[in-house]
C-alpha cells in the first residue's frame, strides 16, 4: 500500500510536503507511510478517498483503477437517470 501512497501523490505531481498539506497531515507521517516504516491508518485512506478522488479498494488492495469512476448524470426532462443503474428520481 505504501507504493501505492507514493504514486498517488507522484501523480499528482505534489512534493511530500504539498501532499501532506492537502491532506492536513505532517510530512513526517507522509514520509513514513510511503517507506513502510508505518501503516497507513483508516482515516487517512478515507482522506484520499474523498479529496483525491482515489479507489480505496485499489489502495488497500492494488485491483482495480487509482481513481474511482464518476457516474454519469443526465438530465431527461424533469428527471435524473444516473450511470448504468437506471436510478431516476423526480425533480
Amino acid at each position: 500500500m505504501n507504493e501505492r501512497l507514493q504514486n498517488i501523490r507522484k501523480n499528482l505531481n505534489l512534493t511530500q510536503k504539498e501532499f501532506a498539506e492537502k491532506l492536513n497531515e505532517r510530512q513526517a507521517y507522509i514520509s513514513r507511510y510511503e517507506s513502510g516504516a508505518s501503516k497507513i491508518q483508516s482515516e487517512l485512506i478515507e482522506k484520499l478517498a474523498k479529496i483525491f478522488n482515489v479507489n480505496a479498494h485499489w489502495l488497500i488492495t492494488g485491483e482495480g483503477d487509482m481513481k474511482k469512476k464518476k457516474k454519469n448524470v443526465n438530465v431527461i426532462g424533469n428527471q435524473n437517470t444516473i450511470g448504468n443503474n437506471n436510478i431516476i428520481t423526480n425533480t
